[in-house]
C-alpha cells in the first residue's frame, strides 16, 4: 500500500494517507507547536497549552486534560534528575 505525507507551507508534517485512506492528521499553532493529532480515525489530543517560556503545559482530549500528569512526571523528573 502506498503512504504518502502532505505538509504545510513551512514543511510541517499535516497529513499522513495510505492508499485512499488519510491515516493521520496534524495542526500547529503560530510558534510551530503541534496543537492537535488524529492517527487512524482517533483522536489523540485536540488541545495544547503552553507556558509563556514554550514548554507545554498542558495537553487534552475531548473533556479530558492530562494536565495533572504532565505535572506530577515534570514534578518527578525534577525530583530524580536534580
Amino acid at each position: 500500500m502506498e503512504e504518502r505525507f502532505t505538509y504545510d507551507m513551512l514543511d510541517r508534517l499535516t497529513g499522513v494517507v495510505e492508499g485512499l485512506d488519510t491515516t493521520g492528521v496534524f495542526a500547529y499553532d503560530t510558534y510551530g507547536r503541534m496543537t492537535s493529532k488524529y492517527l487512524q480515525g482517533e483522536m489523540v489530543f485536540d488541545s495544547t497549552a503552553y507556558w509563556a517560556s514554550g514548554r507545554l503545559q498542558r495537553i487534552q482530549m475531548g473533556n479530558t486534560s492530562l494536565s495533572l500528569i504532565i505535572q506530577i512526571m515534570q514534578f518527578l523528573i525534577l525530583i530524580l534528575f536534580h
